[in-house]
C-alpha cells in the first residue's frame, strides 16, 4: 500500500473518530471498562448465540461453528475495548464484515446482533456503576461510541464485499452471454458457409443442366435435319422408281 493510500485511510479513520466523538477520554473509559467486560464476556456470548440461533436462517449459517465463533468474537471485543484501535483491530473488523457477506448473512440479522450485544454491554456497565452515575454515564457513552464505530466499519466491509460479489456475478453473466452469442454467431456463420456451398453446387448443376438442354436441342435439330434429308431422298427415290416404271 502506497503512502497516499495509507494517508487517505488514516484520514478516513480520524474522520470517523471525530464524528463519533472518540477522543483520549473515550479511550480511557474503554480501557477502564475492559476488565469488567472480561468478567462477563462469556455469558454475553452464550446469550448472544442462544438468541440468534432461534432463527432458522442464522442457525443454518452458524452450524457447528458456535464455539469457534465465540472465541473469535471474544478476541475481537477484547481488541475493541482496549481503546487502541490498531491495525490488528481494523484488519479484524474488516475480515469479520467480509466473512458475514460471503456466507450470505442478511444485514437485518447483522444489525440485530449488534443491538443485542450493545444492550448487554450497557446492562453490565449499569450494574458495575449503579452507585456512581457519572461513571456509569461515561462508560455507557464510551460503549456506544465503540460499538457504533465497530458496526460502521463492519458494515462498510460487508457492503464492499457485496459489491465485489455483485461485480463477479455480472462478469460471469457477461462472459456466459458472450460465449452464447459467439456460439450463435459461429452457428450462423457455419450455416451461411454451408448455404453458399449449396448455392454454388446448385449453380453448377443448373449450368450443367443448361448445357445438357442445349446439347439436347442441338441433337434434336440435327435429327430434324436428318429426317428431312431422308424424306427428300425417299421422295427422290420414289420419283426415280416412277420414271423407271414409265420407261
Amino acid at each position: 500500500m502506497g503512502k497516499d493510500q495509507m494517508s487517505d485511510m488514516q484520514d478516513n479513520r480520524d474522520e470517523r473518530y471525530r464524528f463519533l466523538l472518540i477522543d483520549d477520554e473515550t479511550r480511557e473509559d474503554l480501557r477502564a471498562f475492559a476488565p469488567i467486560l472480561d468478567q462477563h464476556i462469556d455469558e454475553v456470548l452464550e446469550g448472544f448465540y442462544a438468541h440468534i440461533t432461534e432463527w432458522g436462517q442464522v442457525r443454518a449459517l452458524v452450524g457447528d461453528q458456535a464455539e469457534r465463533l465465540k472465541g473469535a468474537q471474544k478476541e475481537h471485543w477484547g481488541r475493541l475495548f482496549s481503546g487502541t484501535f490498531d491495525e490488528a483491530y481494523f484488519n479484524g473488523v474488516e475480515r469479520i464484515g467480509r466473512a458475514h457477506s460471503r456466507i450470505g448473512l442478511d444485514a437485518q440479522w447483522y444489525m440485530g446482533g449488534y443491538c443485542f450485544t450493545l444492550n448487554k454491554l450497557v446492562d453490565i456497565a449499569a450494574a458495575a456503576h449503579r452507585k456512581k452515575t457519572d461513571q456509569m454515564a461515561r462508560a455507557v457513552a464510551a460503549i456506544n461510541k465503540a460499538v457504533f464505530l465497530d458496526m460502521d466499519l463492519a458494515m462498510t466491509a460487508y457492503n464492499d464485499e457485496n459489491n465485489v460479489q455483485f461485480k463477479e456475478k455480472l462478469n460471469t453473466l457477461a462472459d456466459d452471454l458472450d460465449s452464447k452469442v459467439k456460439g450463435i454467431v459461429d452457428t450462423l456463420s457455419s450455416a451461411a458457409t454451408e448455404m453458399q456451398s449449396t448455392a454454388e453446387s446448385m449453380s453448377g448443376t443448373a449450368e450443367q443442366t443448361s448445357n445438357q438442354a442445349t446439347a439436347a436441342a442441338t441433337a434434336a435439330e440435327e435429327t430434324t435435319t436428318n429426317v428431312q434429308t431422308v424424306a427428300s431422298a425417299a421422295e427422290e427415290m420414289s420419283n426415280s422408281i416412277g420414271e423407271i416404271g414409265r420407261q
